[in-house]
């Protein structure tokens, strides 16, 4: 499956807004036919929107649930003091216009020759981070017919959990092939071990009750990061290796302070190339100012999502010069091997560098 990087927004209309959950809604947006080769949708990936709110300009992304070829649905669930998600929630209603990036993003699934040679795959979500997993487990259910799905559904409760009765749906459609585990963590139940948080020790014991880690092909874990860690290093301990480990994480650190010289910027400034969509543009960078702020500050138009070292959207290959990467959730190992790095986490310390945003 190819991937889609296109940085410009679009005007799309909302076709409907419908409640999800008490906190939680999906909104739908119509693609018209002239958009519809830029909008077509790999499972798994995100759309980014923007919209102006308190006369604030506020930019978000969102991971697609469900698509069609004229429509692309995402959830979003309220979060606390969170401006984007809490008016979403409140305010977007039908024909509203919202500003909207192409699809994107690389937690997505193998091509289709690798599909048709694996067996089993394995999901792991907590809240709203199955929101792209379900787009990715409807493909394999609905597309394929001999890929065994095993989804592990982390929630505080029954009521707040997303898109419920349609995971029962495909259960009960797909069985035999579709199993689900839900983890309540505050709502009691037969199975004590799944109705509490988990722990390092629970999480591996869910994963051997429930899953089994023998014949898994390719596993995707989406949530927040300490509760998707347990079940990573679970499932690594387990034979499982990482290459086959895929991530979405929310709710990572932000990037960690660098010490800078006490001399003035201006004096340390250094010279790079960025090329992105094809163009070759020399610009300054200061020794605190990681690669993707420095194109930004420069004008340049260049691919970014979560700017938190998770969605990979930044990913550039350093092709001359040397950089230090501080944070990598979303780059695989042999990316890494090859001068993939996240520009958005990502630190000059030669005196000059090229960086290729347009390599994948």
């Amino acid at each position: 499956m190819s991937k889609t990087t296109n940085p410009n927004y679009h005007e799309l209309a909302i076709k409907a807004v419908e409640p999800e959950t008490e906190k939680a809604v999906t909104v739908t947006f119509d693609i018209p036919s002239e958009l519809q080769k830029d909008f077509a949708v790999i499972p798994g990936q995100y759309i980014k929107l923007k919209t102006t709110i308190a006369d604030v300009e506020e930019e978000r992304f969102y991971s697609i649930c469900n698509y069609s070829d004229n429509t692309i649905q995402v959830g979003i669930k309220r979060v606390e003091n969170g401006t984007f998600s809490n008016y979403a929630c409140d305010h977007l209603r039908s024909n509203n216009i919202l500003s909207v990036q192409a699809p994107q993003g690389d937690y997505s699934l193998p091509d289709t020759n690798e599909i048709a040679n694996t067996k089993r795959y394995c999901f792991i979500a907590a809240g709203s981070g199955i929101t792209p997993n379900l787009a990715m487990i409807r493909y394999l259910l609905t597309q394929t017919k001999h890929i065994e799905v095993n989804l592990i559904y982390v929630n505080t409760r029954r009521s707040e959990t997303m898109f419920f009765d349609e995971i029962e749906g495909l259960k009960n459609t797909y069985m035999g092939r579709f199993s689900v585990t839900n983890l309540m963590t505050r709502e009691p139940s037969a199975i004590s071990i799944l109705s509490k948080r988990p722990n390092t020790e629970a999480a591996g014991k869910i994963v051997d009750q429930f899953v089994g880690a023998k014949g898994i092909d390719h596993i995707y874990l989406c949530g927040p990061m300490p509760l998707i860690e347990l079940f990573r290093n679970a499932l690594i301990e387990r034979g499982i290796e990482k290459k086959y480990i895929h991530m979405e994480l929310f709710g990572t650190p932000t990037t960690p302070a660098r010490k800078v010289s006490n001399t003035s910027n201006k004096e340390n400034l250094k010279d790079i190339t960025i090329i992105s969509q094809g163009v070759k543009q020399k610009i300054k960078i200061r020794p605190d100012q990681n690669i993707l702020d420095a194109a930004l500050e420069s004008g340049i138009t260049v691919p970014f999502a979560c700017k938190g070292g998770v969605c990979a959207t930044c990913k550039a290959q350093c092709l001359d010069g040397k950089a230090e990467m501080v944070l990598n959730y979303g780059l695989e190992d042999d990316e890494v091997e090859r001068g993939m790095v996240l520009t958005c986490q990502t630190f000059v310390t030669s005196e000059t560098g090229t960086y290729d945003f347009d390599v994948q």
